[in-house]
């Protein structure tokens, strides 16, 4: 569902037809990027410059309005996968001023979710500069409900390289995922959904060091005994919980 292909989330019809379509589908990862244009730094300079430009001010409110509905119903949409025990990934640039928005500052508080930080060079993000082609470094917030993708989403630059900056119209050619980032995502969920079919179920966050031993070389489950926090699906329900992972 993408601005190119003819949705618009701002019209009313077109939310309501992707809601219908999220519950009929019932997608096991959801990804959404909504535009960031006017979340940017960039843009609160332009901002600054045109403080005292009357309209150039009300076409910025208008349009600031607009992509902040945008990533609300981005929000709602994810809210009603994890409702139904399935996936979410939010992604914005990491500096955008979205992440404090406040439909976003919930879903960040919510313990099921995790927020890494990644660097767009360590999935080979590249762009041209001069003739001479080199790595993005473009720092970006990942926010997902699945450890499996926090874990590996979460790289930054290993500073070997130089980085060709997105400056003079290059940053538009950065808004497409590169084959590295598709790659990690699927390989992600496939590792998330093996170790679902553990019937395992976790009710807090996780740090970056407690993820790794929870998704690596173990088969999808850790050694010794669960730890307190893992809930058996069946148990729990059993036991009288309202939702799968509540405890009753």
């Amino acid at each position: 569902m993408d601005l190119a292909n003819g949705w618009a989330f701002d019209l009313g019809e077109h939310r309501r037809r992707a809601v219908r379509q999220l519950r009929k589908e019932k997608p096991t990862l959801l990804i959404g990027s909504p535009p960031c244009t006017q979340f940017s730094i960039l843009q609160n300079l332009n901002k600054h410059n045109n403080r005292n430009n009357k309209e150039w001010m009300e076409k910025y409110r208008a349009a600031r309005e607009k992509a902040v509905r945008h990533v609300r119903f981005c929000c709602s949409l994810y809210a009603m996968q994890m409702a139904e025990n399935r996936y979410y990934l939010h992604e914005h640039p990491h500096t955008a001023e979205s992440w404090g928005l406040d439909c976003i500052t919930k879903l960040r508080a919510d313990r099921r979710s995790l927020w890494v930080k990644a660097h767009m060079c360590r999935f080979g993000m590249k762009s041209q500069d001069k003739e001479q082609e080199g790595l993005v470094l473009k720092p970006t917030g990942f926010l997902t409900n699945s450890w499996c993708l926090a874990e590996e989403l979460n790289k930054q630059c290993n500073k070997d390289h130089t980085h060709i900056t997105l400056l003079n119209g290059k940053a538009a050619a950065a808004a497409i995922y590169p084959q590295g980032l598709c790659e990690d995502i699927c390989l992600s969920l496939k590792k998330q959904k093996g170790y679902d079919a553990t019937n395992q179920l976790c009710s807090m966050a996780l740090s970056s060091s407690q993820i790794s031993s929870v998704v690596s070389g173990s088969g999808f489950k850790p050694a010794g005994r669960w730890p307190a926090h893992w809930l058996d699906n069946k148990h729990e329900t059993d036991g009288g919980a309202d939702r799968v992972g509540e405890r009753p």
